[in-house]
């Protein structure tokens, strides 16, 4: 069941975020269960259901318009705000791969980002 006051935009910001952090945990090749948690925690079954992502289809149709779609929808600060949580999932196991950063470099041209600002982010944090 889909809350009323849920936007479009709000959906597919959760799934963007799912998907990307879910590529960031398995960058490396090797999930760990504090990466697990960090995952179960900010993205309970209810959330998902709240937002009509609990389906394969529905999940992957939202996701897929995000990929496309969200660099016009959000304001930068809100797409700050998703690196910052990407590199919140790369460090939760206090090892940052190489791999897990081009993950979140990638999340971030997808968001209309470049370098310099996913840089400086990663410098405030």
């Amino acid at each position: 069941m889909i809350k009323n006051n849920v936007t479009d935009t709000d959906r597919m910001k959760v799934a963007f975020a799912i998907k990307i952090s879910g590529m960031v945990v398995q960058a490396d090749g090797i999930v760990r269960p504090s990466e697990e948690a960090i995952l179960e925690e900010m993205f309970p079954p209810e959330l998902i259901a709240s937002l009509g992502l609990d389906t394969t289809e529905a999940f992957v149709e939202i996701g897929t318009r995000a990929f496309t779609e969200l660099k016009d929808l959000l304001s930068r600060e809100e797409k700050l705000q998703l690196i910052e949580f990407f590199f919140a999932v790369c460090d939760v196991d206090a090892e940052v791969h190489p791999r897990e950063l081009e993950i979140v470099i990638m999340g971030a041209e997808r968001l209309g980002l470049g370098f310099d600002e996913v840089h400086a982010t990663l410098q405030r944090m």
